[in-house]
């Protein structure tokens, strides 16, 4: 079931998620709703390369709803569901901007699957958590997007060790959702903080991750360095970079082809220069 109507993206949600409050993915507590974000969610006017990207991740029955967000039904969430930072939504300088405090936001709110619209769908989500009977069902998905000590690392990445969040799933009112928000938002106001990454991006996703990880559970950062194995630290599945990064060729990511291989980004935005959404 696929939704992609302006104005309709937030009502669409709410129903899904109240009629089934119990319809998660495999061994999860993420509810089956997969969202993305794009300027129009006017399929006739969508790059042939999105078209095909997002129909990837097309649900195979009405289990599953899949949503388009445009730019108006993210504004639209943000006035409905976090009317405290509306304004400071909606005058964000930059469109990535947005479309990161987006990805949070929505999830915060009703929980699935995020996934930018230049990634393609290897692998069904209800295969991503392998059934453990004796654990807590799984609440946040998040994989390694870098692990990297070369030299010049911090021209490319926010962190050595960066959590990834092109792709993101976990259930509504999760810690971590609600910290990166929080600080997304802290940083902005601050008015010192300039660059995007460490504003809304990967800086501030990985920093709130760590810090959930060290209050939470007393683990440090550095014990997920070289992560070759999914590994559950309390109700967060946390997976090696070739989940979410195959084919980059390089911080050890394994081929596309690789049987753990879950979402290929294909980095189509050239963001930092135009705007596009990464």
């Amino acid at each position: 079931m696929v939704g992609s109507v302006d104005g309709h993206a937030v009502e669409a949600a709410r129903r899904f998620v109240d009629s089934q409050p119990e319809r998660w993915f495999a061994n999860s507590r993420v509810p089956r709703l997969i969202h993305h974000t794009w300027v129009t969610s006017d399929r006739r006017r969508l790059p042939a390369i999105v078209s095909e990207t997002i129909t990837s991740f097309a649900p195979s029955d009405d289990a599953t709803l899949q949503l388009l967000w445009s730019d108006q039904a993210s504004a639209e969430l943000a006035r409905e569901c976090y009317p405290a930072v509306c304004a400071l939504f909606d005058s964000l300088p930059h469109p990535v901007m947005r479309a990161d405090l987006f990805r949070y936001m929505v999830l915060n709110a009703f929980g699935g699957v995020y996934s930018d619209v230049d990634t393609r769908l290897l692998r069904p989500v209800d295969s991503w958590v392998a059934d453990a009977p004796s654990e807590a069902p799984v609440r946040l998905i998040v994989g390694v997007e870098a692990d990297t000590d070369r030299a010049d690392w911090s021209r490319w990445y926010a962190r050595r060790l960066q959590w990834c969040q092109w792709t993101l799933a976990a259930a509504p009112g999760h810690p971590v959702l609600e910290q990166v928000i929080a600080e997304s938002v802290r940083r902005i106001r601050g008015g010192v903080e300039t660059s995007i990454m460490e504003l809304t991006g990967p800086g501030v996703w990985t920093d709130s991750v760590g810090l959930w990880l060290e209050q939470a559970h007393g683990r440090d950062w550095s014990e997920f360095r070289g992560l070759r194995e999914p590994v559950r630290v309390g109700d967060a599945l946390l997976l090696p970079i070739t989940a979410f990064s195959p084919g980059v060729g390089h911080v050890g990511a394994g081929p596309v082809s690789a049987p753990d291989a879950l979402v290929q980004h294909l980095f189509m935005g050239s963001w930092k220069t135009t705007g596009s959404p990464r």
